[in-house]
């Protein structure tokens, strides 16, 4: 099943499900660039290599178009997967980022029930202190006297 934004992208590079579907996506450990190894459509088992070269600033591909200069769909479905896999991580990037700020929030209402609750054995104690030391409450004082 595609989203709109998968439409979207699809008809964008005007490449099919299928097509976007046959890129895997290959990370370079040396160079941290992406680079793609796609499904040929028409002989099973061969895989054409897609990647920038940064000299010439273009996308190459191994197959007989991309050899010879000419744009393939190789390229145009290694593009689409490209931007759907960097739509679809800031999508869970944004998706963190909301769960952070709830776990954050349910922490600070967390710590502010504590210190309540901690206040509320703090007056408490002083209740209990203020009916020892004089037989009233800390609210309901004996009232003032000038003299004795």
């Amino acid at each position: 099943m595609t989203t709109t934004t998968e439409t979207t992208i699809y008809t964008r590079y005007h490449v099919t499900f299928e097509q976007v579907n046959a890129c895997h996506r290959i990370g370079s450990t040396t160079t941290r660039a992406a680079y793609y190894q796609v499904e040929s459509s028409k002989n099973d088992g061969t895989e054409y290599t897609v990647e920038y070269n940064r000299i010439v600033k273009a996308l190459t591909c191994t197959c007989k178009a991309g050899q010879n200069g000419i744009g393939c769909w190789h390229k145009r479905a290694s593009l689409a997967h490209a931007e759907e896999y960097r739509t679809n991580r800031r999508l869970l990037q944004e998706k963190e980022e909301a769960q952070a700020v709830v776990e954050i929030a349910a922490e600070i209402a967390s710590a502010e029930v504590a210190e309540d609750k901690a206040n509320r054995v703090e007056a408490d104690k002083a209740e209990v202190k203020a009916r020892k030391a004089n037989g009233y409450n800390a609210y309901n004082r004996k009232p003032f006297q000038f003299l004795r």
